[in-house]
């Protein structure tokens, strides 16, 4: 790294942003308007960025690296002048772009020379944003950040998703009652909550580095790590923004901008409507059904990573270790998560329910890791022979919660992911399939592993044909592959997989 040496000199000619180009040299004369840490979906610190502005309106995306960034820290500050030279003009990336139509960066090196400035600063532009209109805004698909400004009334409570990471959704609503639904991740999350508790009712607040994505047909933002909340009243853009909604009605955010349709009464309407709407649109199922087979293709169970939150699954590599694809690391300690493959029916249709850790732990009662330490591998040593509790679920009823968006066909059969067990439904959501009091009831969910194994095997020796086609037929038929892996029915044989 180059020593700092004296910014005047022949050679330290005056230079503005709009003329910059790789290899050129001069001084620049900048305002620092914005500043932020960079890290890594791990937390680790990767650079601290800056976005700076020229006397003649021009701004540009400035960084400097880890290893010394340490040299700016302190030195520049928000809203102070600052000649700058000896730095290097990089190409702007094609992904990932702060500025989105900008052609080049400033990354700030070890020979970089900075000192403050003095110069006529009003005329320096302290707060530029790239403001996009919400009616305007479309996917930016990793490309580019986009920065967004409008007001909260509502924002909701934190949620873990299923990677175990911490969010918090709000609606955000523009001047012509125009919403966006907003999630922030973690830090950027328990801030907004921070800051919602000290602004009741109407807050404005302005998100730059944002990323758009469209979801089940609709356009959602979530934050990235370029994103700052920003909040100053006195800000030029929120102040204009505050003027345009005092001649609005403010509109209550509190429900989320995706609204889930009616729930969906059978198995055969959630096909149809997963089959046709894809994620266009999202329905939810809600109702009792009845497991009918555990697949253990598969296994019940998948190896996940453990590094910071990380819950993806890992893959072993050349090394005899293990791999996160995610967290592009070697794993050594690995953590074992749900991944049941239930079929299930409720006599309109039958499909596969992928169960995942938390909502499988909640329908099988026991943690994974409790339930893999008494396991029993087959004889190949490979995997692990299905438990007898998770054989115990084969013929029980339950109430699942499906949402349409999940399906997904692979092969020879049709699936969702179960994003909840519901104990029990409430009495506004019985379905009108129960009979009237002089009918009689098909024990259509009658559990079959309430009589004996041996009334059991005897029945389903004896049952492989002749069965009514309702769900009593796959019941037993679920109840046949049971006890094969039990080693009832075919004594010796391997179990089945």
């Amino acid at each position: 790294m180059g020593k700092a040496t004296d910014v005047s000199g022949s050679k330290s000619d005056p230079i503005f942003i709009d003329e910059l180009h790789e290899g050129i040299e001069g001084l620049l004369t900048v305002l620092v308007c914005r500043k932020w840490d960079v890290l890594s979906i791990n937390k680790k610190y990767m650079s601290t960025d800056y976005i700076m502005s020229d006397k003649k309106g021009n701004i540009i995306h400035c960084y400097a690296k880890s290893f010394i960034a340490h040299r700016f820290q302190k030195i520049l500050e928000e809203g102070c002048l600052y000649s700058i030279k000896a730095f290097a003009v990089v190409p702007n990336p094609e992904k990932y772009r702060v500025l989105k139509d900008s052609d080049y960066m400033i990354d700030l090196q070890g020979s970089t020379v900075v000192r403050k400035a003095t110069d006529e600063i009003e005329k320096f532009n302290r707060y530029p944003f790239q403001l996009v209109p919400f009616e305007e805004l479309t996917p930016t698909d990793n490309k580019h950040f986009v920065d967004v400004i409008g007001y909260v009334t509502i924002v909701g409570s934190p949620s873990k998703k299923s990677t175990g990471k911490k969010t918090v959704e709000f609606n955000l609503t523009n001047e012509r009652a125009y919403q966006l639904r907003v999630t922030l991740w973690e830090d950027y999350g328990d801030e907004m909550v921070k800051r919602k508790s000290k602004n009741p009712g109407t807050y404005i607040i302005l998100l730059t580095g944002m990323i758009a994505k469209e979801y089940l047909g609709n356009l959602c933002l979530s934050n990235s790590s370029a994103t700052m909340l920003i909040d100053d009243a006195e800000i030029p853009a929120i102040k204009t923004f505050k003027d345009a909604i005092s001649v609005v009605d403010v509109i209550d955010t509190g429900l989320p901008v995706l609204q889930v349709r009616p729930t969906l009464d059978t198995l055969k309407q959630l096909l149809e409507w997963g089959r046709e709407k894809r994620k266009r649109e999202i329905a939810a199922f809600r109702n009792k059904v009845m497991i009918t087979n555990i697949r253990t293709k598969n296994s019940w169970f998948n190896y996940t990573c453990t590094l910071g939150k990380c819950r993806k699954g890992v893959t072993p590599n050349q090394k005899g270790s293990f791999w996160c694809e995610s967290c592009s690391t070697e794993v050594s300690y690995l953590r074992p998560r749900y991944r049941i493959q239930a079929d299930v029916t409720d006599g309109t249709a039958d499909i596969v329910v992928v169960l995942f850790d938390e909502t499988a732990e909640k329908l099988v009662g026991c943690p994974t890791k409790s339930l893999l330490a008494d396991a029993e591998q087959d004889e190949s040593g490979d995997s692990y022979v299905m438990p007898h509790v998770l054989q115990q679920l084969i013929g029980t009823s339950h109430v699942f919660e499906i949402k349409s968006h999940t399906y997904y066909q692979v092969a020879d059969y049709e699936s969702f992911n179960c994003s909840q067990i519901v104990a029990d439904l409430p009495e506004s959501e019985v379905k009108k399939e129960e009979k009237k009091p002089d009918e009689k009831k098909p024990d259509s969910f009658a559990n079959p592993l309430e009589k004996s194994d041996a009334e059991d095997a005897a029945q389903v020796l004896n049952s492989n044909k002749g069965f009514p086609d309702n769900v009593e037929s796959d019941v037993f038929r679920g109840k046949k592959r049971q006890l094969e892996e039990a080693n009832i029915v075919g004594c010796g044989k391997k179990p089945v997989k």
